[in-house]
C-alpha cells in the first residue's frame, strides 16, 4: 500500500495586486540545480529523487589520477587498469591492492577477459601492447606488439578467441588470432579508434577520433561501413544492446563543462513516468578546475613506421582479397569523414538502431566518459563533474542517479553481485555504486531574497511517496543572503511530514531557504518531488517618486492687434516625474503647486495614471512656484492600508509679463534721431533691447548704458541716424529673460535740409 504527501516550488511570480502575496516556484531540473544535494539527484523531467547508494573503495592514491577501465574474472575479482604509471590493482571483497605494475606504460588503458578466464591488458606508451595474465600472481606475458601502435583503447574478445585490439595513433583495428598471429583487420583514415563493441557473432562497432565516426566492421573480412559521422570529434564510448542497438557517446572537449547543465530545457513528460501515487493535502574552497581530458594522452597523427622498425603485422594468408575489399570501400570513406556541419553545443550519446536510423537521445555541456547498457536501461558516465546518469530511452528519462564529486567517471563494470563499479578520474579512485537508493539524502535549495523582510506563509508541494519512504520539510530564514552567517539566520525549523501545504514555522526575514530530507527503509523505492512552490508577503511599502523635472515648451501664437508686433510666447511646462513601488502596485498620482515658502497646496491635478503633467503656467500669477508629486497605492491595498509619498520640485519662475518702459524719449539733431530709455521688469530680468523704424522687420540690437543686461532695470542711448525729412516712427522693444516683449512707439518728424 502507498501513501500520499505533497511538494512546493518556487520562482517570482508578481500578482496584480503587488501587496498580495507572491511566490517561488520550481519545477525543473534548471529550478533545482542551484539547490544543494547530498545523495538528492533532479531528473532531467523535474524531479527530486534519492541517489544510488555508493561506498568508495579507493581515493588518493599518489600512483593514480586515472582508472581507465575494469574487468572482472569468473572468481569474483575485479581488476582496474590506471595511470600514469601503469599500475593494475585488484579488488576483492572491497579490498584493493596491487597486481602489477607495467614497466614503460603510462597508463593501462583497456581490460578484458578470454574465453578461459584469463585477464588481457591494453596498455599505451612508446610502445602500446596487449598483455595478458595467465593466472594471479603470474607477471603479464606480451601478445601483442606493433611500432606503429602506441596505445590500445579498447579490447574485445571474439566467440572464436580472437583478440580484437582498437588502436591509436594510426586508428587501426588489429586482430590477433588465439595462435598468437597478428593482422590489421581494419586500417582507417583515423588517428584513433577510441571504443570498441562486439556483438559476440560476426560484427564489431568502433568510434574514432578526430572526426567522431562510428564504423560498424565485419569481424572475418574487415570490410567497414560509416553508421554515423558525428559532428564531435571523439566517440569516446559504445555500448551495444540485445536487439542490436548501438549507443554511441561523444567526448569533445567542452569549455567550463557543467554535467547538469542540460543543453535545452525539456517540457513535458512520457505517460508512463506519472503513475504512482501522489503526495495528498492534510484536512484543511572551489576545486582546482579539472583536466578536460583527464590522463588521456593527446591525440597524435598517424605516423608511419620507422625504416629499421620490425615489421608491423601482416595480413594472414588468404585474406588479402578481402582487405583489398576493406580498402576500397575505406577510400571511399575517406570523402565524407569529418562532418562539416557546425559543431553543436556539448556532447550527446547517439541512439543507432539494427536499420542504422540515428536519433539523439542525450545532450549535455559535458564529456561523456563511459557506457554500460543494462537490459534497457543505459548508464552514462560523465565529467567534468562526476554525474552517473540513468537513461531510459523509452521513457525519455535521463536521471542523475549518483554524482562522484568532483570526478570524471571513465569507466563502469557491472559486478555479479549486481553492483556497479565505477573507475575515475581528476582524483584517481574506485566507487561501488549498490542497485539501490541511498537510506538517506537531503536536497537544501537556494537563498531566496524577498527584497524586503516579509512573512513566509505554506509551502506547497507535489510528488509521490512510496509505503517504504518518506519526505519531510524543514524552513529557517535570515537577513543575510550568506546562509553559512553564524548570526543571520534563524535555526532550522522542525522537520515536518510532506504534505501539499506545510506551513513555514519560519519568523519573518528577507531570505528564505527550505530543506527536504528524503528517506527509503527498504532501499528499493524513492520519493520524487516534482515542485515546490514557498509564499511570502512583503509588507506594503510606499511608492518612491526618485525625481521630479520641470522643463519649458514655448509654443508661439500670433499678434492679435495691428502693432504688427512679434508674436507673443505662450507657456508651456512639462511636468515629469520618476516614481517606483517596491511591491509593483499600481499607483496613482496628484500634482498640486503653492507660491515658494506659503501655504496651501493648490491641486492642479488628481488621478494622474501617467507619470507627465501639461501646465499651462498662463493661467497663473507671475512669480516663484513649487510643485508637488503625491503617490499613492491606495486602490491596490485593502482600504486603510495604503501607503504614499511626495516629492517637491525646485523653485519655478513663472513670468508671463512684458517689460515697462518707465521713460523714452527721442531728442532731433538734425538729420539724426537721440533716444533715451529705461526699461523694468517685474519678475525676470531685462535681455535685450532693439529698435526698428518705420515698422521695418528688421530689428536692430542697441547696447545697455552699464555695457551688460543683466537685472531687472536696464537704461540704453542710442542715435537713429540719416532719416529722411518727414515724419517717422521709431520701435523699440524689450525682451525679457522669459520672452516676453514690451514696444514703445516713438513719433518724430526730420525738418527739411535749409
Amino acid at each position: 500500500m502507498l501513501r500520499h504527501a505533497s511538494l512546493i516550488l518556487l520562482s517570482i511570480a508578481t500578482l496584480a495586486n503587488g501587496a498580495g502575496p507572491k511566490r517561488w516556484t520550481q519545477t525543473s531540473e534548471a529550478d533545482f540545480r542551484s539547490g544543494t544535494f547530498d545523495n538528492v539527484v533532479a531528473t532531467n523531467l523535474g524531479d527530486l529523487k534519492l541517489s544510488r547508494a555508493t561506498k568508495t573503495l579507493l581515493e588518493q592514491d599518489p600512483r593514480v589520477s586515472t582508472v581507465y577501465a575494469l574487468a572482472q574474472l569468473p572468481d569474483g575479482t575485479i581488476y582496474a587498469g590506471t595511470g600514469p604509471q601503469g599500475v593494475l590493482l585488484r579488488i576483492s571483497e572491497d579490498k584493493v591492492d596491487t597486481a602489477a605494475t607495467i614497466e614503460g606504460s603510462i597508463g593501462i588503458f583497456s581490460l578484458a577477459v578470454d574465453g578461459e578466464g584469463r585477464l588481457l591488458l591494453g596498455t599505451g606508451g612508446e610502445a602500446g601492447k596487449v598483455l595478458r595474465i595467465n593466472k594471479a600472481g603470474e607477471a603479464p606475458i606480451e601478445v601483442f606488439a606493433s611500432p606503429l601502435v602506441k596505445y590500445v583503447w579498447a579490447i574485445q574478445v571474439g566467440a572464436d578467441g580472437t583478440i580484437y585490439a582498437a588502436t591509436g595513433p594510426n586508428g587501426q583495428l588489429i586482430a590477433i588470432a588465439p595462435d598468437g598471429t597478428s593482422r590489421v583487420l581494419f586500417d582507417s583514415i583515423e588517428s584513433n579508434l577510441l571504443s570498441l563493441a562486439y556483438d559476440g557473432k560476426q560484427t564489431l562497432f568502433a568510434g574514432s577520433d578526430p572526426n567522431g565516426v562510428v564504423y560498424r566492421i565485419d569481424a572475418a573480412s574487415g570490410k567497414a561501413f560509416v553508421l554515423y559521422d558525428a559532428n564531435e570529434t571523439e566517440i569516446s564510448a559504445l555500448a551495444l544492446d540485445a536487439a542490436g542497438t548501438l549507443y554511441a557517446g561523444t567526448a569533445q572537449p567542452v569549455e567550463g563543462a557543467t554535467d547538469s547543465e542540460a543543453i535545452a530545457e525539456q517540457t513535458g513528460r512520457p505517460e508512463e513516468t506519472t503513475s504512482g501515487p501522489p503526495i495528498v493535502a492534510a484536512p484543511a574552497g572551489d576545486p582546482a578546475p579539472p583536466d578536460p581530458n583527464p590522463g588521456r594522452p593527446e591525440p597524435e597523427p598517424r605516423q608511419d613506421a620507422p625504416d629499421d622498425a620490425p615489421a608491423a603485422p601482416e595480413k594472414a594468408e588468404g585474406e588479402a582479397d578481402k582487405a583489398a575489399d576493406a580498402d576500397v570501400e575505406t577510400d571511399a570513406m575517406s570523402e565524407i569523414v569529418g562532418n562539416t556541419e557546425p559543431a553543436a553545443e556539448g556532447n550527446a550519446i547517439y541512439r543507432i538502431d539494427s536499420s542504422g536510423f540515428v536519433t539523439e537521445i542525450f545532450r549535455r555541456s559535458a564529456m561523456v566518459m563511459s557506457l554500460l547498457e543494462d537490459d534497457g536501461t543505459l548508464l552514462v558516465g560523465t565529467g567534468s563533474e562526476g554525474f552517473v546518469y540513468q537513461i531510459r530511452p523509452t521513457a525519455e528519462e535521463s536521471v542523475v542517479i549518483a554524482k562522484l564529486d568532483p570526478k570524471q567517471v571513465m569507466a563502469m563494470l557491472r559486478a555479479k553481485d549486481g553492483r556497479v563499479f565505477l573507475g575515475l578520474a581528476n582524483a584517481g579512485g574506485i566507487a561501488a555504486m549498490s542497485p539501490g537508493f541511498a537510506n538517506s539524502g537531503t536536497y537544501t535549495s537556494e537563498v531566496f531574497d524577498a527584497s524586503q523582510v516579509s512573512q513566509f506563509g505554506a509551502i506547497q508541494m507535489h510528488g509521490n511517496v512510496p509505503a517504504n519512504a518518506k519526505v519531510t520539510l524543514a524552513t529557517r530564514s535570515g537577513n543575510l543572503q550568506d546562509a553559512n552567517s553564524p548570526h543571520g539566520w534563524s535555526d532550522w525549523s522542525a522537520e515536518q511530514p510532506a504534505n501539499a501545504f506545510v506551513n513555514a514555522a519560519t519568523p519573518p526575514g528577507r531570505f528564505l531557504q527550505y530543506r527536504l530530507t528524503f528517506t527509503s527503509t527498504d532501499g528499493q523505492s524513492t520519493p520524487a518531488v516534482t515542485d515546490v512552490q514557498a509564499t511570502y508577503q512583503v509588507p506594503n511599502l510606499p511608492p518612491a517618486i526618485k525625481s521630479i523635472t520641470v522643463e519649458t515648451a514655448v509654443e508661439e501664437e500670433a499678434a492679435t492687434d495691428d502693432t504688427k508686433a512679434e508674436p507673443a510666447p505662450t507657456r508651456m511646462r512639462t511636468v515629469a516625474w520618476e516614481a517606483t513601488d517596491a511591491n509593483d502596485d499600481a499607483i496613482a498620482y496628484t500634482l498640486a503647486y503653492r507660491t515658494t515658502g506659503t501655504e496651501p497646496w493648490i491641486v492642479l491635478k488628481e488621478d494622474l495614471k501617467e507619470a507627465t503633467f501639461q501646465w499651462d503656467t498662463k493661467r497663473v500669477a507671475d512669480g516663484r512656484y513649487e510643485l508637488r508629486v503625491t503617490a499613492t497605492d491606495a486602490t491596490a491595498n485593502p482600504a486603510g492600508t495604503g501607503r504614499q509619498s511626495s516629492r517637491v520640485s525646485d523653485p519655478v519662475l513663472v513670468d508671463n509679463t512684458a517689460p515697462l518702459f518707465d521713460a523714452a524719449n527721442a531728442a532731433m539733431d538734425g538729420q539724426s534721431v537721440k533716444v533715451d530709455l529705461k526699461v523694468t521688469d517685474k519678475t525676470g530680468t531685462i535681455a535685450s533691447i532693439e529698435y526698428a523704424v518705420d515698422s521695418s522687420q528688421d530689428w536692430q540690437a542697441v547696447a545697455a548704458s552699464d555695457s551688460i543686461y543683466d537685472s531687472p532695470s536696464e537704461a540704453a542711448t542710442f542715435s537713429v541716424a540719416s532719416l529722411s525729412a518727414g515724419p517717422h516712427q521709431i520701435a523699440v522693444r524689450a525682451t525679457d529673460s522669459n520672452g516676453n516683449q514690451g514696444i514703445a512707439h516713438l513719433q518724430v518728424t526730420i525738418p527739411e535740409k535749409q
